[in-house]
């Protein structure tokens, strides 16, 4: 049991009346009730949950069930219940003898109505001691903010417009685009499985297109591989799946039954390899370029963030198998330019990074990920390439006999793009209205908006219509929003979509024979003429481009050169720090824990030369590395 003593010496201090009841260890409320004889409804359910900027004490009462879910609802942020470590060593007890008063641990207190509507209330100072106060007494000394529970329970009302901007809490902000903006729901049973809702969904079909035909130009065949792999496969590469182990979920039973512990890919590279190992006999077989879509699991036991971190998720994995290091290599150059173009795709200026030794794909002798700066001063890792050398195909046996009967080992590299990279878009591209897409990602490019007025709604609609139809002759994905809602409201339901190009056609847009086009990325109102519905792809194009130049900007005016600890911190604080490091791992590591910041890597292709010592030893520099915090 842990001691009460601070507790009570806090309520002392505070010169409030208490009185103690000691009984037997409890942990939950009904046993509480029964001990001190007294009723559920008075007693102070104190739960201390873990949010994206630190801990929060939620106290309702006992009577009440709490689901972390409506609370995200309301707050509109991932929140998590906090470990028995945690609640320890922050609220100075056990879980099941949480006490209420957040403030003496200098966390905030939340506390739902209805437990102040008694005259007294009941709270833990241990599993062994519960205390009774005035309710008076309770608010002055917490100063909690009150919430009503009742009002989760029956669902918070949403409106379209989003609760926040991005200077205000950035967290929130992009949460309520996620939501509002159709791109994803949290609101299912289990954290971390979310909902990709149809705009959501739409965009990622637009990065496969996009991705399938650079993969299909360098050779690359799309397959599909099983969801679960044998524990005797994880055990042939225990070095490469030890990075995945603890976010590893098992299958060990069937109806009931014991089975051969089977896991649910975290990454395929297991499966994979095995079937290469069967495919792959000559020289003739290579090089062999295999591609998959799927859905992939990893436990993360972090605070989840929809796209962002997800414990199950969408991706593409491209695997492949060479004669030569020179031809593997070669691949390498080929998957930083699908990297490359993508990342015009997604209008986002990247840096590509060499990872290091602590910081690479586990199995791999190098890996290579593309860095984007977002707009709260984090990176974000978008496609990520990897060198895999011999060490998968020694561990699974993919040989070939090359063209001198001798047989030796392929060599492989990989590439993975996930639906992680909408949520990076999101935070990059978006502003206060809400996301941003570029056109080339953007399920909708053009939505024609109806402005209609009584005696002209049909002639309106017609001229949409038309102007629709124009559109996709020219290839262009447009729509026309017929719904029967204000045109104001159709504006701002498609702002907070992203959708690239508005068209708006009213009464005084016919006379004039003219459509009024709004670009979304920086909000240009300009008119052209009917017949000039020509002109729509180039200005798209131009969007693209402009988006594009305006992300590299963002990025170069973002990295500072930082010579020691002092610059590096300052670096960091909205951006990403250009330094000078030994190559030493506890630099490395001790630079993260002074900073919160990661060495991200070396500019890959690039042998840029130390310009000061190491920015944490002081000693002699070997790499010139990127250091910034990052999701």
């Amino acid at each position: 049991m842990i001691e009460d003593k601070r507790v009570i010496e806090f309520l002392k201090k505070h010169k409030i009346k208490f009185k103690e009841i000691k009984h037997h260890p409890v942990h939950s409320c009904k046993e509480m009730a029964i001990a001190a004889k007294i009723k559920e409804s008075e007693i102070a359910k104190s739960i201390l949950f873990k949010t994206e900027s630190g801990f929060a004490l939620f106290v309702l009462p006992g009577n009440k069930s709490i689901n972390e879910r409506k609370f995200e609802d309301i707050f509109n942020e991932d929140i998590e219940l906090a470990k028995p470590d945690e609640v320890e060593k922050i609220m100075g007890c056990e879980i099941g003898g949480v006490h209420p008063f957040g403030n003496l641990a200098g966390i905030k207190v939340y506390c739902d109505k209805d437990l102040l509507k008694n005259e007294k209330i009941y709270c833990s100072s241990s599993t062994t001691t519960t205390i009774e106060i005035k309710t008076k007494d309770f608010i002055d000394i917490t100063k909690p903010e009150i919430i009503d529970m009742n009002v989760i329970k029956k669902g918070v009302k949403e409106s379209l417009g989003l609760t926040t901007t991005r200077k205000e809490n950035f967290s929130k902000w992009y949460l309520d685009v996620i939501r509002r903006g159709g791109f994803k729901d949290q609101r299912t049973p289990i954290k971390g499985f979310d909902v990709i809702m149809p705009w959501g969904y739409a965009v990622w079909e637009q990065i496969q297109n996009l991705m399938n035909e650079l993969l299909k130009q360098n050779g690359v065949q799309n397959a599909y591989f099983p969801l679960l792999i044998p524990e005797s496969f994880i055990e042939k590469e225990k070095e490469h799946f030890k990075g995945f182990k603890a976010e590893t979920v098992n299958v060990t039973e069937v109806g009931g039954e014991p089975i051969e512990k089977m896991a649910i890919r975290p990454t395929s590279e297991t499966i994979m390899y095995y079937m290469f190992s069967l495919w792959v006999r000559s020289y003739r077989d290579l090089p062999l370029k295999i591609n998959q879509w799927c859905n992939v699991v990893r436990w993360d036991t972090k605070i989840t963030k929809p796209f962002i971190r997800d414990r199950e998720f969408l991706w593409q994995e491209l695997h492949t198998a060479h004669a030569t290091r020179e031809e593997a290599l070669k691949e390498i150059d080929n998957i930083i330019k699908i990297c490359e173009k993508m990342g015009e795709y997604f209008a986002m200026a990247s840096l590509p990074l060499k990872r290091t030794e602590s910081d690479k794909f586990p199995g791999a002798e190098f890996s290579i990920a593309f860095d984007t700066l977002v707009q709260d001063g984090k990176v974000f890792q978008g496609p990520g390439g990897h060198f895999l050398a011999q060490n998968f195909s020694k561990a699974f046996n993919i040989q070939f006999t090359d063209k001198n009967g001798k047989k030796d080992y392929v060599w492989q590299t990989c590439l993975g793009t996930t639906t992680r990279q909408i949520g990076g878009i999101i935070m990059h591209h978006g502003d206060d209205k809400g996301a941003v897409l570029p056109p080339m990602l953007s399920p909708i490019q053009v939505i024609i908006i109806p402005v209609l007025f009584k005696g002209k709604e049909s002639s309106i609609l017609n001229v949409c219509k038309d102007v629709e139809s124009k559109l996709k002759e020219l290839k262009i994905r447009a729509q026309v929003d017929d719904r029967n809602y204000s045109p104001g409201f159709k504006y701002h339901e498609w702002e907070l979509r992203g959708v690239p190009l508005r068209i708006e056609i009213g009464p005084v847009d016919l006379k004039k024979n003219e459509i009024t086009i709004v670009k979304r990325y920086n909000n240009e109102e300009v008119s052209i003429k009917i017949n000039e519905i020509d002109k729509i792809p180039k200005i798209l194009d131009e969007i693209q481009k402009e988006m594009f130049e305006r992300s590299k900007k963002f990025l170069k005016e973002h990295i500072h050169d930082a010579r020691d600890m002092e610059e590096l911190k300052k670096a960091i604080k909205n951006g990403i720090a250009r330094a000078n490091w030994c190559g030493s791992k506890d630099c490395e590591d001790w630079i993260k824990a002074k900073t919160g910041a990661a060495v991200r890597g070396t500019l890959y292709g690039r042998n840029e030369k130390p310009f000061a010592p190491c920015v944490y030893c002081n000693k002699n520099a070997k790499y010139v590395v990127y250091i910034a915090k990052a999701y």
